[in-house]
C-alpha cells in the first residue's frame, strides 16, 4: 500500500514515470517526448506553486513535486533491494556514485 500524500504529489509522481516511459534508450538524444510528459506538470493543481510575498520576493514551493518522486524513487529502491538481495543503503550508494 502506497503511504498517504497528497494528489497533486501522487499525480506528479505519475507524470515523471510517464517522461521515463516516454524516454527512447535507443535514441537518448530524442527527449521530445520526455519533454512532452513534463509538460503535463503545468496542469496538475498544486505540484508546484509560485509564491510571491509582500516585498514581491518570489518563493517557488516544489514540496509535491518533490514529495511524490521521492516516495517513488523509495518503492523502486525497495523493490531493487528485495529482488538483488543488496542493502538500500547500497544500492543509494550506487547511484550517488553513478551520478557523480
Amino acid at each position: 500500500m502506497p503511504p498517504r500524500m497528497p494528489e497533486a504529489g501522487r499525480e506528479s509522481a505519475n507524470v515523471i514515470l510517464d517522461a521515463v516511459s516516454a524516454f527512447d534508450v535507443d535514441r537518448p538524444d530524442n527527449s521530445a517526448a520526455m519533454d512532452l510528459a513534463v509538460q503535463r506538470l503545468n496542469d496538475i493543481e498544486g505540484a508546484y506553486r509560485v509564491l510571491v510575498n509582500e516585498r514581491d520576493e518570489v518563493t517557488l514551493d516544489l514540496s509535491n513535486l518533490v514529495g511524490g518522486s521521492t516516495v517513488t524513487i523509495m518503492r523502486l529502491v525497495q523493490l531493487l533491494a528485495e529482488a538483488t538481495g543488496v542493502s538500500r543503503e547500497e544500492i543509494i550508494s550506487d547511484l550517488r556514485e553513478w551520478l557523480g
